[in-house]
């Protein structure tokens, strides 16, 4: 099988399952169905392309017709079975819902909290989130990237700091910036004010180089506006995964600096050099995560590698315990990965990505990947299923913006149980301002909230 025919397979088979789900990309474009097979898709023919020009993995371990073929049943059972799980969240919904429960309420005291927390938030914390809005001075991503990743693992409380003392108020502030910034009943100074802290914050991520904080950024104002707003179309989701895609891939190029002046000097130098080659998909590291299931598939041929039946996702479940309540827990799939393939890089701070198929192939090959791809659709379509469900609510717009990205995007380059534990933390904030005491009770915050 080529690349050509593996792709026309898998559209093919993204046809029949959305005619038979009855899912039409255009009633909603951000439902799963529409982009998580199209970066599925993406990711696999990057891999598949990269090493049929080289021969090899990005990394030099050279890959046989066998592999190939392996890769590609993996990548054609993944997209079945993820609809598997679509077909399930239906027939076995994990909510039963009740009408009473979804009727519009009043935003205004959520609209409050959001508003309110933050500005709380922002000041209590603004030591430790002052970077992600300095567009003045920034530490470039080859500076810091692999040292705080080092810093990260000798120091067992510092996912607890990440979340509560850095995500979480920075989260909040995006959030009311963009109901400040898509509110058409305040003034323009207070909705200029929304937009250029929005704008602050993609501007710090751009010049430090982080490419997630980016895009969860762009995600939420995103999301927010598509469905409060106005609606996106099939073809605005496709210009805006354009542009997104050569964002990224240019990202990759500037962030050796933080300075934009010596950013725009990389990127010129290599047009200069290769023209628009980082467009190339096989140019691309980020889609190259695919890679590392060929390599996963030769170790298992070769031996280096047995198939755990499920000890695996068992140590990747117990990850979810804070490593301050249990020091010695096991390391996650991605990082055992990279330690029996890539022995010294996690020591060093260096990380390959996990590709989405490789759990399901470790548990049991072909039959593993179904497990886990149709364990994975039940699991995202339920949340969306809930979130239409809700939709009329601030609160769960916010969640689904939250959520949607890692689960359909980054998932694809970080594994199944790895999304669904960043998806439950990315989901902090909202869970904070639902059970945080309202603020419509303080006269004086709502009298600057709902000026007359």
């Amino acid at each position: 099988m080529t690349d050509l025919s593996f792709t026309l397979c898998y559209l093919v088979l993204l046809t029949i399952c959305l005619y038979l789900s009855k899912e039409r990309p255009t009633s909603d474009v951000l439902s799963p169905g529409v982009i998580f097979p199209l970066v599925l898709l993406a990711y696999s023919v990057a891999s598949s392309l990269f090493v049929h020009e080289f021969g090899s993995t990005n990394f030099g371990y050279p890959v046989g017709p066998d592999i190939i073929r392996t890769f590609y049943g993996c990548g054609l059972i993944g997209l079945g079975a993820f609809f598997c799980g679509r077909y399930l969240s239906v027939r076995f919904p994990i909510w039963h819902f009740n009408n009473s429960e979804i009727a519009e309420t009043d935003e205004s005291p959520t609209r409050d909290k959001i508003i309110v927390y933050a500005l709380l938030s922002g000041l209590l914390c603004a030591p430790f989130i002052a970077t992600a809005f300095n567009v003045l001075s920034q530490q470039s991503y080859a500076e810091r990237a692999l040292q705080s990743r080092i810093e990260d693992m000798e120091d067992s409380a510092s996912g607890l700091k990440q979340v509560f003392l850095m995500s979480t108020p920075v989260t909040l502030i995006v959030c009311a910036s963009s109901l400040l910034m898509f509110d058409r009943g305040r003034g323009i100074l207070i909705r200029c004010a929304g937009a250029i802290v929005i704008a602050l914050n993609l501007g710090a991520n751009l010049l430090a180089g982080w490419r997630g904080n980016l895009m969860m950024t762009l995600s939420l104002v995103g999301i927010y506006y598509h469905y409060r707003v106005r609606r996106f179309r099939l073809s605005h989701l496709m210009v805006g995964s354009a542009l997104i895609y050569v964002l990224v891939n240019a990202m990759a190029l500037m962030r050796i600096s933080s300075d934009p002046l010596e950013m725009m000097d990389a990127l010129n130098g290599d047009i200069g050099r290769n023209s628009f080659g980082f467009l190339s998909l096989t140019r691309s590291g980020e889609l190259l995560t695919g890679t590392n299931l060929m390599r996963q598939i030769g170790g298992v041929r070769d031996g280096e590698l047995k198939y755990s039946f499920g000890e695996t996702v068992l140590d990747d479940i117990l990850v979810f315990i804070p490593r301050p309540l249990y020091p010695e827990r096991p390391l996650p799939s991605s990082e055992k990965f990279v330690e029996i393939f890539y022995p010294g890089v996690r020591e060093t701070g260096g990380g390959y990505g996990f590709f989405i198929l490789q759990e399901g192939h470790w548990v049991a090959g072909y039959f593993g990947v179904f497990v886990m791809m149709c364990a994975f659709g039940y699991l995202v379509y339920s949340v969306y299923w809930v979130f239409l469900s809700y939709q009329n609510s601030l609160g769960a717009v916010f969640a689904y913006a939250l959520v949607y990205p890692i689960l359909c995007v980054f998932s694809v380059r970080s594994g199944v149980v790895d999304s669904l534990k960043a998806a439950m933390i990315a989901l902090i904030p909202v869970m904070l301002l639902w059970v945080l005491p309202p603020v419509r009770n303080y006269s004086r915050a709502s009298s600057v909230l709902h000026p007359t």
